[in-house]
């Protein structure tokens, strides 16, 4: 995804969502209306998102959206951590202000695992951004930027728009 300096980059959130939301991203990419979008890696309706992406030859526009606050992780260890998931498993909406050493580290092994999944289903990832802007807290933002860096990640929207 390079574009030149100045231009306006309409991304849209939430690919691999659901099917509905699926559909109507791949119906903006198709008549222009947005630039590129972000894929959610770890929600019901990524393999179909993947599969539009491929066959639709988007793949070159589509980025991670690293989701920490919404459905299941990835990782089964995160869903027994406290800090970061409610009682049936699933990522809090919220976390703590101080995040412990052993949450960062699961929040970056998390965020690894998302990228990997993506790779692994053929989509590149031309940059990122995280569901809910949870990668402008300072403590995520530091446990997620050195995974980004290994992975090859370079573009990471920035917290506010226009």
């Amino acid at each position: 995804m390079s574009h030149a300096s100045g231009m306006i980059i309409v991304n849209a959130d939430d690919f691999g969502y659901s099917k509905v939301i699926n559909r109507a991203i791949m119906n903006c990419l198709d008549r222009g209306l947005i630039s590129c979008t972000t894929i959610m890696a770890n929600m019901p309706g990524f393999e179909e998102a993947c599969e539009l992406a491929i066959s639709s030859r988007y793949t070159d526009c589509v980025g991670i959206h690293l989701n920490l606050t919404e459905g299941r992780p990835l990782l089964p260890d995160l869903q027994h951590n406290s800090s970061l998931c409610d009682a049936s498993g699933q990522f809090r909406r919220f976390r703590p202000r101080m995040l412990s050493k052993s949450d960062r580290g699961m929040i970056a092994a998390e965020v690894e695992a998302q990228i990997l999944r993506c790779r692994r289903a053929g989509l590149q990832l031309t940059h990122a951004d995280s569901h809910q802007h949870v990668h402008n807290e300072p403590l995520v933002l530091m446990a997620i930027q050195p995974v980004l860096t290994r992975l090859g990640i370079r573009n990471l929207r920035i917290s506010r728009n226009m």
